[in-house]
């Protein structure tokens, strides 16, 4: 399976390239998730989506993993992304963690469970690893029933990029 050429049920998801930066400012404007990304103060909206899309081409091209692209099939609107992200010395474990987004319009349709649903099954199939995790901020409930809708359970809690946040994993549960 390809990872960068991924279906789904509704969804379909393909490599990021420069040319979704326009699409992926606009999951920056009036977007009240955005806090829960620990995002730099004092960028405009247009570096944001720069640096971020540039930063997951880096990881694509050096760890073969990463944010992709997701399309709605029906319409193929850009509807925001999803991935799988290595995270090497989190909390003292290599962990892969699935990480999504979706633009303002695209979220309450089930597509964030969907899109995180494809991610696990592709990575259980792909990676040899001893879980997946996500990382998610104390306050966002929605991502927190996405993970759960994923097969995850609260892990622990800890603060990463200066933020509380609650790791839930598909595997064993880590006191701390």
């Amino acid at each position: 399976m390809d990872y960068f050429n991924q279906r789904s049920e509704r969804l379909y998801y393909r490599a990021l390239t420069l040319d979704d930066i326009p699409a992926w400012e606009r999951f920056f404007h009036g977007n009240p998730t955005v806090r829960f990304l620990g995002i730099p103060a004092g960028l405009s909206e247009l570096e944001i989506a720069t640096l971020w899309i540039e930063t997951s081409l880096e990881r694509n091209q050096q760890q073969g993993l990463g944010y992709l692209a997701v399309h709605e099939i029906a319409t193929d609107a850009f509807i925001g992304m999803v991935g799988i992200l290595p995270r090497p010395d989190f909390e003292g474990w290599d962990e892969y963690e699935i990480g999504y987004s979706l633009l303002n319009d695209f979220q309450g349709k089930g597509y964030a469970t969907e899109a995180a649903q494809q991610m696990r099954r592709f990575g259980e199939q792909q990676i040899d690893c001893r879980r997946f995790i996500s990382i998610i901020h104390e306050e966002n409930e929605p991502s927190k029933r996405v993970a759960e809708r994923n097969g995850m359970s609260l892990l622990f809690r800890t603060d990463y990029k200066e933020m509380p946040v609650q790791v839930y994993g598909t595997g064993e549960r880590t006191l701390k």
